[in-house]
């Protein structure tokens, strides 16, 4: 039974991965340089008698390998080397213990703004304050301002300031 190019695309992918992660440097590997080792492990795949024939077949191979990454090998590292289209690509698989450091050349003292912001609480971003109702076209509680020394009895805020009107005259 005869497969489809595209899913021996795939397949090689899944090896090209494999190889990748069956390393066990924790440096970047160069996408060309695992590609070629992967043809040379597998020579007698049908991925690589089609792309023996002509070298342009090889275009559609980025591709599926990101999409083959994402989803089957998602501890397999990408990293470009530029901002070109077609910057060199590197490889890498993740393994505990081989987290992300930062190593500044100098002491940062604990007072450092971007230190206060790795404890959450970073001076230069304000939380949002918390609404007080769902719309903001509905008049909120406390919307209603009187003075404080204005008379409380049973006609309200408004009898107080009439009040307090009419005394001046």
């Amino acid at each position: 039974m005869e497969t489809t190019v595209a899913a021996q695309t795939r397949d090689f992918a899944r090896r090209f991965f494999a190889l990748i992660e069956a390393l066990d440097s924790d440096e970047w590997v160069s996408a060309n340089e695992a590609f070629a080792s992967t043809q040379a492990a597998h020579p007698d795949h049908p991925y690589v008698a089609y792309i023996r024939g002509d070298r342009a077949r090889r275009a559609g191979f980025s591709a599926t390998a990101e999409s083959i990454r994402e989803a089957e090998f998602p501890q397999i590292e990408r990293r470009k080397a530029g901002t070109r289209r077609n910057a060199p690509v590197f490889y890498r698989a993740w393994r505990p213990g081989t987290g992300m450091t930062l190593d500044l050349p100098f002491e940062v003292p604990s007072s450092h703004p971007l230190r206060a912001a790795v404890d959450g609480n970073h001076p230069l971003r304000r939380e949002p304050e918390a609404a007080e109702s769902g719309s903001p076209w509905r008049r909120r509680a406390g919307a209603l301002r009187t003075r404080s020394d204005a008379p409380a009895d049973d006609q309200g805020a408004i009898a107080g300031w009439w009040q307090a009107i009419t005394a001046r005259r």
